[in-house]
């Protein structure tokens, strides 16, 4: 059997021994599972904790005792179209700032760089950026979502930050007025009320502009563009918020 298929929509090579070895059967217990593939028990839980996240694995409570079912093969299909629907609202949204982006005069000596990050992985990679450059920055329509989809690396992350000394400038919704989130040493926030709520974040910090752009739940692409001129440009547009937003 060509399996190539299953590893294409981003299974493991375990997590499919584990499905079609459920296949062959109605419904069992994760260590009946483990056993008959030979994987350690404490890995099958994991592995029966992905499989379900994936919605190729249910299961259903007796005698409080789980018992594990693999679903129909036709769910292979839901996942690609998922996939599908993903990459049009990526291709979406990044239509949507490409306008945005070629109105910027640019010098045609000046070298720009243009870079795109995806989901949490990308989220970490930009922020350990930000500590990198070393600089105070400026945030323009924060969220704060990064608490909730990585909260521990946000912690974390903002620990280091305020050890460094980096200062940050946000510009932000009313409603987050009062949020832990703005509570952070080394913060000065204004705001602007809730009826001018832009669903895209901005960070600038040294010669580059961070734009962030939900496309799902937890979910984002980042755009990451380093030109000096540009984050100038940025600045002096945050500056102009900055005079006009509330204390």
């Amino acid at each position: 059997m060509d399996i190539s298929t299953l590893k294409d929509i981003g299974m493991t090579d375990n997590e499919i021994r584990v499905y079609l070895a459920m296949l062959e059967e109605d419904e069992n217990l994760a260590s009946a599972i483990a056993g008959k593939t030979k994987i350690n028990r404490s890995l099958m839980y994991t592995i029966l904790s992905n499989l379900i996240n994936k919605g190729m694995v249910s299961y259903v409570i007796k005698e409080n005792r789980k018992y594990f079912r693999a679903t129909d093969p036709e769910k292979i299909l839901d996942i690609l179209k998922e996939k599908e629907e993903l990459i049009k609202k990526q291709e979406e949204a990044i239509k949507k700032v490409i306008p945005d982006l070629r109105k910027l005069k640019l010098p045609k000596q000046e070298e720009v760089k243009v870079e795109i990050y995806r989901g949490k992985e990308g989220n970490k990679t930009l922020l350990d950026d930000i500590l990198r450059v070393g600089e105070d920055y400026l945030c323009l329509g924060y969220s704060g979502l990064s608490l909730y989809t990585v909260p521990y690396q946000f912690i974390h992350w903002h620990k280091k930050r305020i050890k460094m000394g980096i200062k940050r400038k946000i510009i932000t919704r009313e409603q987050m007025r009062g949020k832990k989130q703005m509570k952070f040493a080394l913060t000065t926030a204004r705001y602007v009320p809730d009826e001018y709520n832009v669903p895209i974040s901005t960070m600038i910090y040294g010669n580059k502009v961070w734009i962030m752009l939900p496309v799902g739940k937890g979910d984002q692409v980042s755009i990451l563009i380093e030109s000096k001129n540009i984050a100038n440009s940025y600045r002096t547009y945050f500056n102009l918020l900055w005079k006009i937003a509330r204390k």
